[in-house]
């Protein structure tokens, strides 16, 4: 009697668990307002899909293409007064609610990556001209511009450095200026 209710209590957290839907990605992670857009959710325990839920009023599941045990495929309007920015929504389904998951609705269209995206649209010659900034001097996109010659843009010097400096100013010729 006692294992029966021992073995009961050490194994209903699991088939809670079990039937609980997770939502593991989301692609596109967002789409533009006032369109339709077709999105695919991965996860678990997502065999049973009803709906999705959204906290904010304008979202509509449209039609479900597809339904599996790890993946969902839909198509989400958007109506044309949501605001843009987040919004929260969970995965619903007949055993339970996922986590809450962020959507991005947006004035401007989704645009897919297409791979290969490693070569430039326009192949510009670089610029192999040599420059020797004066000392002193440095170069920014083919300008000289004041400044010390050794220091990098962003570092501070060294408090050696300025040390350093200020001991040659002081220890100059007065005509030297």
């Amino acid at each position: 009697m006692k294992f029966r209710h021992l073995a009961a209590l050490l194994l209903a957290p699991l088939t809670a668990w079990a039937a609980y839907p997770s939502m593991s990605s989301l692609k596109p992670h967002g789409g533009q307002i006032g369109a339709d857009v077709k999105l695919t959710i991965a996860g678990a325990q997502l065999d049973d899909f009803e709906d999705l839920m959204f906290y904010t009023p304008g979202f509509k599941v449209k039609s479900v293409e597809s339904r599996a045990s790890n993946k969902v495929e839909l198509t989400l309007s958007i109506d044309k007064s949501v605001r843009a920015g987040n919004h929260v929504m969970r995965v619903r389904t007949k055993s339970g609610i996922s986590h809450m998951r962020q959507f991005f609705a947006s004035p401007f269209a989704n645009v897919e990556e297409k791979e290969p995206n490693t070569e430039f649209a326009d192949r510009a010659q670089p610029d192999r001209r040599r420059r020797h900034p004066r000392r002193g001097r440095r170069l920014l996109q083919g300008r000289r511009q004041e400044g010390s010659a050794h220091r990098r843009p962003g570092r501070r010097p060294s408090p050696r450095r300025d040390s350093q400096r200020r001991a040659r100013s002081v220890h100059r010729h007065p005509r030297q200026g």
